[in-house]
């Protein structure tokens, strides 16, 4: 399981990367890669194709390793350490999905927080286990007109106000 702890790190800053691309200074380094020699190292994939690449090889050995399994025989000499390789690449699977899971809620969160003001003193929106639900705009029925309010539910608080 140690051998895949590199992926956590790369595949919760996969989307950060990808969002890089838009940058101009980025795609101007890109295409100037693209028209060099070494292009042909790359076998004509785009930048965005190889970043994408370590995130889904893990997920690649899994079926591989699936498959294997499903079509050795119980008796095979190599059927137990099969089992023992899919054990460990479907740890290794869950702990890289739970990684980047937790990474995109994290930021979720301090996106809203970033949105938010006059929050009592103290209260922070980052707190361990916290997850964001759902975030948008609740009409108050009253009797004279209905009052939209923004609402920030996470699993532990509800937030609302009247703008943010």
């Amino acid at each position: 399981g140690h051998f895949f702890k590199q992926y956590d790190t790369f595949a919760a800053a996969h989307h950060k990367a990808v969002e890089c691309l838009s940058s101009s200074s980025f795609k101007e380094f890109v295409l100037k890669c693209q028209h060099s020699e070494e292009a042909e190292v790359s076998g004509g994939a785009d930048f965005k194709t190889l970043l994408i690449g370590p995130v889904q090889r893990v997920m690649r050995y899994r079926m591989l390793l699936q498959s294997l399994a499903d079509n050795t025989e119980p008796d095979h000499p190599d059927h137990a350490e099969l089992q023992s390789a899919l054990a460990t690449i479907n740890v290794a699977c869950d702990h890289v999905n739970e990684h980047v899971r937790k990474t995109e809620n994290k930021e979720k969160i301090m996106e809203v927080a970033a949105k938010l003001t006059g929050l009592p003193a103290g209260f922070s929106m980052l707190q361990e286990g916290r997850t964001l639900v759902k975030e948008g705009v609740l009409s108050k029925v009253c009797r004279k007109t209905n009052k939209p309010f923004h609402v920030v539910l996470c699993n532990d608080v509800l937030i609302y106000g009247s703008r943010y």
